[in-house]
């Protein structure tokens, strides 16, 4: 059987979800009444074989729901995209669920925690820096690549809680950079890079 709910960790308010059959009505959340919107969810199956089901998601405001094509899905191996189709203030998507239980999300899910592991996994390969306190005393932690006096550049992500695909692409960044492309090798000669992937960790934690 599939079990779809709301998840209680980054979402501020549970979403609400309807069943009918293989049919799931998800009604997500929004803190404004204007374009912010909120959904993270937990897809169970306790089933031994792969269930398929049905998502018929209400965005509680219409602006950019057009643009709401597009879920992340997490079944143990990482954030993949899935894609469905959007009519205004509706998105629907079908998935295949495998046993267990898995991420559902509108922004994959990316904690400080994950930033630890990221930040252990370039140890000794950049240059790792601290900026802060924030206002509830967390650091904010960051990478430096290339060369001093270069040209510089500070790229900067999550100045907004909830929109954690910029944290995938500042990792993305530090990984070409560190790279043996010809493009990233040419780039650290001449300029100096300044990574930090969350701006905003009293909101991320």
């Amino acid at each position: 059987m599939i079990t779809v709910r709301g998840y209680s960790g980054d979402a501020p308010s549970p979403v609400r979800v309807d069943r009918s059959g293989d049919l799931f009505r998800v009604y997500a959340y929004s803190e404004t009444d204007r374009e912010s919107f909120r959904l993270d969810l937990e897809v169970a199956n306790d089933a031994s074989d792969a269930e398929k089901i049905a998502l018929d998601i209400t965005w509680p405001t219409l602006q950019f729901s057009e643009l709401r094509d597009c879920l992340y899905f997490n079944t143990g191996s990482g954030w993949k995209s899935i894609f469905g189709r959007t009519t205004p203030g509706k998105s629907y998507f079908e998935l295949e669920v495998p046993q267990g239980i898995h991420g559902l999300s509108l922004h994959p899910r990316y904690s400080l925690g994950d930033l630890a592991v990221f930040l252990a996994e370039l140890d000794g390969k950049a240059e790792h820096f601290t900026c802060g306190p924030s206002e509830h005393g967390r650091e904010l932690h960051g990478l430096r690549f290339g060369a001093s006096g270069g040209r510089r550049f500070l790229i900067t992500a999550r100045n907004h809680a909830n929109e954690t695909a910029g944290c995938f692409a500042v990792e993305g960044m530090a990984v070409f950079l560190l790279s043996d492309d010809p493009l990233a090798r040419y780039a650290l000669t001449r300029n100096e890079f300044y990574l930090i992937p969350v701006t905003n960790p009293d909101g991320t934690a």
